[in-house]
C-alpha cells in the first residue's frame, strides 16, 4: 500500500518545481553560472596535485607565485560567477513566491464562508506569511546548495574514479550510513516541522485575537493573563522546533563523522600506496593530495545535501499547508449554474422566500431558520424583527448567498439565485451593518469601496448624502483623512454614515439594513436616520432591527421567531395586535 505521507510531499514537490517553469530563462542563466563555477572549483584541485608533482619532479620549473597567481584567476572568476548566480537565483525565487502568494490569497478570497467560520484568522495568515517563507529558502538557497552540492558532488566522484578507482572504492564505505540517517532522520524532521508551523499558526492567531481585542483585555485586567497564554503557546512551537533542530543535529552529526572517517581511511589507504614504510608506490604525492581535496569537496557536498534535505522536508510540509488551501474548492461556486450563457436581466426585484431552512456547517444541529417564507415586493420597505437568536440577521446572509440553504427556495425576479453567479447577485444587494466594517484607509477610499470606479466628485455626492461630510470637513485631512484599523478613529454614528455613503455609491436597488442603529445614541441615531432615508426612496429595502424608531416607516413588518414568520402586517395592525408577538415585542421596549 502506497504511502499516502511521501505520494503528498512528492506532489508538492513536483507542484513547487511546476511553478519555476515561467522562469526557465533565469534559472537557465542560474544553471549555466554554476555549471561554470562549478568546474572552475573541480579543477583547483587537480591543478594543485599536478603543480605539487611538477615542483617534486623539477623544482627549478615551477615559479610559486605564477602559479598561486594563476590559481587566483581562476578563483576571481568563479567569484564573479557566484554573483551572477545569485542574482539569477533570487529574481526567479522572488518571482515564484510572489505568485504562489497571489494564488493562495486569490484562493482564500474565493472560498465560502464556512472556511473562515472553522479556521482561524491567523492560521491563514500564517499559511501566506510564515509557510511561503519556508518555501522561498526553499526555491532559492536551499534549491541552488542542492544543485550545487549534486554537480560537486558528481564532478568530485569523476575525477575521484579517474584519479584512483582503490581509493575511490575505500571512501563510498561511509556512504550507507549517510543515506541511512538522511532517510530516516528526514521522514521524522518534517513531521516535526509541520507540527511547527501549525503551531506557530496557533501562536499567531492567539497574537492577532489579543491585540484586536485590547481594550477588553485591559478592562479585564487581563494582561498577564493573556501573556502567560501566549508564552504557554510560544513554549509549545519552541519544544517542537527543538525537536526537529536535535533530529537535524543529529543527522548532521552522523554525516560529519561518517564523512571524516571515510578521510581517514582514504589517508591510511593513500599513504600505504605512496609507498610508505618501503612498499611499492603506485600514486604519486600530488595525485593523493589531489584526491584528499576532492574527498574533501565530495564529503562536505554530501554534508550539505543532509542538510538540504532536512530543509526541504520543512519547506514541504508547508507546501503541503499552501496547496491544502489553494486545492479547497468552494460549494459556492463562482459561476453560475447552466449552460455558461448570459442570463437574461431580471424583470423585477421582488425576493420571494420559500419554505427555507437552514443551520450554519459549524452548528449543525442547530436549526437556524425552519421552514421559512416570506415575500418582500419592489420598491417595499420590510422590517424584520425578532428577540436576539430568532434567526432575522441570517437572512441577509443567505439573500447575498453567503450560505446556500439546506431546503426551500429563494428567488429575485422570479429567478433562483443558484442560478446568479455571485458577483451578479451581490451587485443587486447592499448591506450596511450594525457594527459597519471600514478598512484603515481614508474616508473617500472607504466610501469609494462601493464603486471602485467612482471619481471623486461621485464620492463626494455620496459623502454629502449620507452627512459624512458634516463632520469630516472638521478634519485637516477632510475626506481624505485616515480612519484608523476598523475605522477606531471614527465614532460609531460616523463610521455608520459612511457605511451608508458607500451603499449610495453603490446604487444596489436592494438594500439591508442589519441592526445599522441598535447600537447608537439618540443624537447618533437621529444623523443616521437621516442618511437613511436618502437610501430608501426607489428601492427595495430591508430593515432587521427591534426599536420601533427604526421601523415605523416599513410598509410591512415579519416577525421572526425560532426561525420561522410567525407574523406580518403593516406597523399599525401589528401593534393593535392584542397578545401578537409583535405587541410583545413593542411593550417591553416601553
Amino acid at each position: 500500500m502506497p504511502d499516502d505521507s511521501s505520494s503528498s510531499s512528492s506532489s508538492s514537490t513536483l507542484r513547487l518545481l511546476e511553478l519555476a517553469k515561467p522562469q526557465k530563462k533565469l534559472l537557465a542563466g542560474a544553471f549555466a553560472t554554476l555549471s561554470l563555477t562549478s568546474s572552475v572549483t573541480l579543477s583547483f584541485p587537480f591543478l594543485v596535485g599536478k603543480i605539487i608533482d611538477s615542483a617534486i619532479d623539477n623544482p627549478t620549473m615551477v615559479d610559486p607565485t605564477y602559479a598561486a597567481a594563476g590559481l587566483f584567476g581562476m578563483i576571481s572568476a568563479a567569484g564573479a560567477g557566484v554573483v551572477a548566480r545569485q542574482i539569477f537565483l533570487t529574481k526567479a525565487g522572488e518571482n515564484i513566491v510572489a505568485e504562489l502568494r497571489s494564488d493562495l490569497f486569490r484562493s482564500v478570497l474565493r472560498q465560502d464562508n464556512s472556511l473562515f467560520d472553522q479556521t482561524r484568522t491567523g492560521d491563514i495568515i500564517t499559511r501566506l506569511t510564515s509557510d511561503i517563507s519556508l518555501i522561498q529558502t526553499a526555491l532559492t538557497t536551499e534549491i541552488l546548495n542542492a544543485t550545487r552540492a549534486v554537480l560537486m558532488s558528481v564532478g568530485g566522484v569523476s575525477f575521484l574514479l579517474v584519479t584512483s578507482p582503490t581509493l575511490t572504492l575505500v571512501s563510498c564505505l561511509s556512504l550507507p550510513p549517510i543515506f541511512v540517517s538522511a532517510k530516516y532522520f528526514g521522514k521524522k524532521i518534517k513531521a516535526l516541522q509541520t507540527t511547527v508551523q501549525s503551531d506557530l499558526a496557533k501562536t499567531t492567531v492567539k497574537a492577532e485575537e489579543v491585540i484586536s481585542q485590547i481594550k477588553t483585555v485591559r478592562s479585564f485586567n487581563a494582561e498577564s493573563f493573556e501573556a502567560e497564554a501566549y508564552k504557554s503557546r510560544t513554549q509549545t512551537v519552541r519544544d517542537r522546533a527543538i525537536e526537529a533542530g536535535v533530529k537535524g543535529a543529529y543527522l548532521d552529526g552522523t554525516v560529519h563523522v561518517a564523512a571524516n572517517a571515510g578521510l581517514l581511511c582514504i589517508l591510511a589507504v593513500g599513504g600505504n600506496m605512496l609507498g610508505v614504510g618501503g612498499g611499492t608506490a603506485v600514486i604519486t604525492p600530488g595525485e593523493l593530495a589531489s584526491f584528499l581535496m576532492y574527498s574533501v569537496f565530495v564529503a562536505g557536498n554530501v554534508s550539505a545535501l543532509s542538510t538540504v534535505y532536512g530543509s526541504l522536508q520543512k519547506s514541504t510540509g508547508a507546501a503541503e499547508r499552501i496547496f491544502e488551501l489553494i486545492d479547497q474548492q468552494p460549494t459556492i461556486m463562482t459561476a453560475a449554474k447552466g449552460n455558461g450563457q448570459p442570463h437574461d436581466p431580471l424583470k423585477n426585484n421582488d425576493i420571494v422566500l420559500k419554505n427555507v431552512s437552514f443551520n450554519y456547517p459549524t452548528r449543525q444541529k442547530y436549526e437556524v431558520l425552519s421552514n421559512l417564507s416570506l415575500e418582500l415586493p419592489q420598491g417595499s420597505h420590510t422590517a424584520i424583527v425578532g428577540s436576539s437568536g430568532s434567526g432575522k440577521s441570517t437572512i441577509s446572509q443567505i439573500l447575498l448567498r453567503l450560505y446556500d440553504v439546506n431546503s426551500g427556495s429563494i428567488t429575485i425576479g422570479g429567478r433562483s439565485i443558484r442560478e446568479l453567479p455571485p458577483e451578479t447577485l451581490r451587485d443587486l444587494i447592499s448591506v450596511v451593518q450594525q457594527e459597519p466594517v471600514l478598512f484603515s484607509s481614508s474616508i473617500a477610499d472607504n466610501i469609494r469601496y462601493g464603486n471602485l470606479e467612482a471619481s471623486e466628485e461621485e464620492v463626494y455626492e455620496a459623502a454629502k448624502s449620507a452627512n459624512v461630510t458634516d463632520f469630516a470637513e472638521t478634519f485637516p485631512d477632510k475626506l481624505d483623512t485616515l480612519v484608523g484599523e476598523k475605522g477606531v478613529q471614527l465614532s460609531g454614528g460616523q463610521k455608520q454614515r459612511v457605511a451608508i455613503a458607500r451603499v449610495l455609491l453603490r446604487n444596489s436597488p436592494i438594500v439591508i439594513f442589519d441592526e445599522a442603529t441598535s447600537a447608537l445614541d439618540a443624537e447618533s441615531e437621529f444623523l443616521v436616520t437621516k442618511a437613511i432615508e436618502q437610501i430608501v426612496e426607489g428601492r427595495t429595502v430591508i430593515s432587521i432591527a427591534h426599536r420601533l424608531s427604526t421601523i415605523r416607516k416599513a410598509q410591512q413588518v415579519a416577525v421572526i421567531e425560532n426561525g420561522a414568520v410567525v407574523e406580518v402586517g403593516n406597523v399599525k395592525d401589528l401593534i393593535n395586535l392584542e397578545g401578537g408577538k409583535f405587541n410583545e415585542l413593542i411593550q417591553r421596549q416601553r
